[in-house]
């Protein structure tokens, strides 16, 4: 299993630290349906290292996604085509996107402890570490074969107390 990741490193500090995506990791809705999460690299300081955390764009960004795709924008329905979406697989995508992020309360989470005090990383190749201020510098960034990581989330992006069960096909 594939799974992009960026690595960064700490050379005050001498050490490096890895967040690696997960394609994997959803939301379950209300009507049952799953909605991926989107991620981010953060700071958490209550894992007190780098982590995969959650993006949350604003309404306004998600509708000119959506203008976009419907406008058929040729860069959209590149990247649309590169990863093999249809425009209506994403416009019916964004339009759940949208629903559920009208609704959501709660600030961007951490993935794997569920602190809503993460700092997002800035973009670029070096910048000051969030709690150290440091230098950090993006040292490599591609795919690793890892372990799957899988995870379903509720619409406010914390774990469930139960995982969502598949309904039984025999009935």
């Amino acid at each position: 299993m594939g799974r992009g990741f960026i690595e960064y490193s700490l050379p005050a500090a001498g050490r490096t630290e890895f967040v690696a995506y997960s394609a994997f990791l959803t939301y379950r809705l209300p009507d049952g349906s799953e909605l991926p999460v989107d991620q981010q690299p953060a700071w958490c300081p209550v894992c007190m290292r780098f982590v995969l955390g959650e993006r949350l764009p604003s309404v306004a960004e998600l509708e000119q996604s959506l203008a976009a795709v419907q406008a058929r924008d040729p860069q959209r329905l590149r990247m649309l085509t590169f990863v093999g979406r249809s425009v209506e697989d994403e416009t019916a995508e964004l339009g759940r996107r949208i629903g559920w992020r009208r609704g959501r309360v709660n600030p961007p989470r951490c993935l794997e402890c569920g602190c809503d005090r993460i700092l997002p990383l800035p973009p670029g190749n070096e910048f000051a570490h969030p709690a150290t201020g440091e230098p950090v510098v993006v040292a490599s960034s591609g795919f690793a074969s890892t372990d799957r990581w899988v995870a379903e989330f509720t619409p406010e992006g914390t774990k469930p107390a139960e995982p969502h069960a598949a309904p039984d096909p025999a009935g």
